[in-house]
Order: C-alpha cells, then sequence, then structure tokens
C-alpha cells in the first residue's frame, strides 16, 4: 500500500493504491509462517491421553525441572502394569513383619536404632526380580480359584506397594510402649488379645482420623 500527496494550490490530497492480490497473498503467507514460529502449540491434556500416549510423543509441559528426575522419573502411566499380585503382598508382609520387629526391638536400647525405609527400598527390587524368575508362570487352582504366582517381570509399581506398605509401618506403635509399662512398671500383665487389638485400634483411629479430616 502507498501513499501520495498532491499539492496544487488545492488542498492536500491523499491517493491510496490497494495492494494487488499477489502482494496480498505474500503478506499472508509470511504472517503465517511467523505466526507459525513464534505460537506454542499446548494442546489439552486429558487422563486417558496420559494413559494411551507413550513417552515418546508425549510433551508434557509439567516436566520435572530437575535434570536427574526427568530422565528418570516417567511422565507417563501404563494402565495395565500389573501392581497388587502375590509377589506384592507376600514380599510386603514379609518386609513390613522383619522391619516392624527389628525396630520395636530397637526401641527399647538406652541409645534406640532405627531401620530406614530406604534399606528394604533398596532389598525388595532383587528380591522381586528373583521371585519373578522362581516362581511359576502358569496359574495355580486352589478350591475354586486359579492364582497366578507369576504375571510377568517385576513391575516399577509392585516395587513403590512394597515401599509403601514398609513405609506405613517404619515407626513404632505407641500403644506397645503402654503394654509394655504396665508389665514392667505395675506388675499387670495385659493377655496377648487385648494387647494385640489395643494396639490394632490405635492404629486404626489415626488413620481413621487423617482419612475423614484430610482435604
Amino acid at each position: 500500500m502507498s501513499v501520495s500527496t498532491q499539492n496544487n494550490g488545492q488542498p492536500d490530497i491523499f491517493t491510496v493504491s490497494l495492494p494487488s492480490e499477489k502482494e496480498s497473498a505474500s503478506s499472508n503467507q509470511t504472517t503465517t509462517e511467523s505466526n507459525r514460529r513464534h505460537s506454542i502449540n499446548v494442546d489439552p491434556i486429558y487422563s486417558s491421553d496420559l494413559l494411551t500416549d507413550n513417552l515418546l510423543k508425549f510433551k508434557c509441559i509439567e516436566e520435572s525441572r530437575y535434570e536427574v528426575v526427568a530422565q528418570n522419573v516417567p511422565i507417563i502411566t501404563d494402565d495395565k502394569m500389573q501392581y497388587l499380585t502375590f509377589r506384592t503382598i507376600v514380599l510386603g508382609l514379609l518386609l513390613t513383619v522383619i522391619m516392624a520387629i527389628m525396630n520395636t526391638i530397637f526401641s527399647f536400647r538406652r541409645f534406640p536404632l532405627s531401620l530406614d525405609v530406604i534399606i528394604f527400598q533398596l532389598i525388595s527390587m532383587p528380591i522381586g526380580r528373583f521371585m519373578a524368575s522362581i516362581l511359576p508362570k502358569s496359574p495355580i487352582k486352589i478350591f475354586k480359584w486359579n492364582i497366578l504366582l507369576n504375571p510377568g517381570p517385576f513391575t516399577i509399581k509392585e516395587h513403590a506397594l512394597v515401599t509403601a506398605m514398609v513405609a506405613v509401618n517404619a515407626g513404632t506403635n505407641y500403644a506397645i510402649y503402654q503394654v509394655t509399662a504396665l508389665n514392667r512398671y505395675y506388675s499387670r500383665p495385659l493377655p496377648i488379645v487385648t494387647g494385640l487389638f489395643l494396639v490394632l485400634t490405635t492404629s486404626m483411629t489415626g488413620y481413621g482420623m487423617a482419612g475423614k479430616y484430610s482435604l
């Protein structure tokens, strides 16, 4: 578009020439290419996309800013990955019992010791892989049910669930100190069933209040 001014003793007259079709098409093409270079395409992310897309095609805008975490922690999940398996239940219960007994015994020392969850998190992975290599892959029939002991390789979800089970029981229950104090200082030992239910009810009360008043 060009603008010219004429002044021959008369008021200024502005002459405007419109661009041609070729110039308009060229300008639109340049604007479109500029928008493509500078625009950010962020498509809506739905929960179903997180389950079906793979790591190579998925570009998450909420990826961790820490390089070590971004390289090692996947940003998507696989809904078909097994997590509540026979290996998870057996390994989680076994490590939970071992950690609870050891921490409870060590808590009565003059200088108490405590086993960290990271220790059992580290040893649970090779044990889980070992179970995946020796357990039979064919289902076993028990009464009317077919139980699959080995659904495949030991998965990261199984490992996370085992770690969560151990972490929940990492601390010593305070009711155990009450049972011990009654027996040691007041000579009033509680029966095993009474002491067991005391420990369980105090734990369940805490979990119930946490679930009820959590945000």
